[in-house]
């Protein structure tokens, strides 16, 4: 049933948005030489559309780095994107990173062969320290020079996609500040990873860092977890290898991460991934759902019954809030002030809106919308002059229509004070 609403969501997305001719971009594949894997790249990007926005101040967003991103990047931007425009996490860019050869890269020791992996495919194996130097040291450069991001990055995995998340994070804890190891192989190599778990998680290096678990059950053999240490066999081992490492999680609980976990037990691990990449951004930007649309009582005038310096103050401190949590300045959503303003400006509290457009002064000076917001709030006040200075300002910044139509109005007609 939740797999079924989660295709709903996607199909919905798609279609109506295919539709209005907006939304998620049928984007070209990029590419990029790396020196150190010595070979060409692929990767696909998702932008948020209110980067190419004139009207409103540059933004700067959090990328999300997926792996796999041949088969994950559509649904993750879909998913990312319903949960944006609704204000509950933050509009990011997304990076997905397309294979080439997906055992070297994402596995982190070699072996010879193993359980589910024959000599033939472990060929290659062991190539993930390789495939880290190659994010850390060219694709998250080049994408930092590229387009404007924040300095928080997430690393999104599935599978040995998952199995490299959690080496990341236990071995490059300051490479990400979100890691979502979705349904993770760590089976792999007779379980070294978890083996190694429990005295790099006793490290005091994991603060202001987040990592979220999700585990299918579903189609899966529910085994006697005493059963299988008194076989401590492979097979055996690896039944143990995501309760074993939650253990350790559970452990080191002071090292400063912050983690959670979660069983699908209708889900199997080729359909986790939709459900556990929405749960995961919940878990990550948690704080960030005070500033969700549905929070009406505190950020929408037409119906809070708080006055509008509290609600003011409250937007700020909830801000504040989402900056703790992310690590990096979050200021008020100036497309939400904005609207606020214009709530109150219609009520006639002149007040009120020349706080909230203040407010977007302060943080977004280079806005557009900053100006021709102010001069709407000067046009009510009955001070033409100040109002054709704030649409000359704006007009600077954008030639837009309608605020020409306005200045040239208020140009057309003698100058009124208020009081005159």
């Amino acid at each position: 049933m939740k797999l079924a609403v989660f295709l709903i969501l996607v199909c919905n997305v798609f279609f109506g948005r295919a539709q209005a001719q907006s939304g998620l971009p049928t984007v070209a594949p990029k590419q990029l030489h790396s020196r150190v894997l010595k070979e060409t790249r692929t990767y696909s990007v998702y932008v948020p559309e209110s980067a190419g926005n004139p009207l409103f101040g540059k933004q700067h967003y959090p990328v999300l780095y997926v792996l796999d991103g041949e088969s994950q990047f559509q649904s993750t931007a879909t998913i990312l994107e319903q949960l944006s425009q609704k204000r509950v996490v933050p509009e990011a860019i997304i990076v997905a990173i397309h294979n080439t050869d997906r055992i070297r890269d994402l596995t982190p020791t070699h072996i010879e062969s193993g359980l589910y992996m024959d000599r033939r495919g472990a060929t290659t194996s062991g190539g993930g320290e390789n495939f880290t130097r190659f994010l850390q040291q060219e694709l998250i450069p080049h994408i930092d020079s590229a387009y404007a991001t924040t300095s928080y990055r997430m690393l999104i995995g599935t599978s040995l996609g998952g199995l490299f998340v959690v080496h990341t994070l236990l071995h490059h804890p300051d490479l990400f500040q979100g890691y979502v190891a979705i349904d993770p192989s760590l089976w792999w190599d007779d379980t070294k990873l978890v083996r190694e778990a429990d005295a790099l998680l006793a490290q005091p290096k994991f603060a202001h860092k987040t990592l979220f678990l999700p585990v299918a059950t579903a189609f899966k053999e529910v085994g006697d977890t005493v059963a299988a240490r008194a076989h401590n066999t492979v097979e055996h081992r690896a039944l143990l290898a995501v309760p074993d490492f939650i253990a350790a999680l559970q452990q080191h609980s002071a090292n400063g991460l912050r983690w959670a976990r979660k069983y699908y037990r209708a889900e199997g691990h080729n359909t986790v991934p939709l459900p556990g990449t929405y749960d995961a951004l919940l878990h990550a930007f948690s704080a960030h759902r005070f500033l969700s649309v549905d929070n009406v009582p505190v950020l929408e005038p037409a119906v809070s019954k708080l006055s509008a310096a509290s609600m003011r103050d409250s937007l700020l401190r909830g801000c504040q809030a989402v900056s703790r949590q992310l690590g990096y300045a979050v200021l008020p959503p100036e497309g939400l002030v904005n609207r606020i303003g214009y709530t109150f400006l219609g009520r006639k509290d002149l007040a009120a809106a020349y706080a909230f457009f203040q407010l977007n002064q302060q943080n977004y000076p280079g806005s557009f919308n900053v100006y021709d917001a102010l001069g709407d709030y000067y046009l009510a006040l009955g001070d033409q002059k100040k109002a054709a200075k704030e649409f000359s300002k704006a007009l600077t910044l954008n030639e837009y229509p309608q605020t020409r139509q306005k200045l040239q109005a208020l140009q057309q007609k003698p100058v009124r004070r208020k009081g005159t």
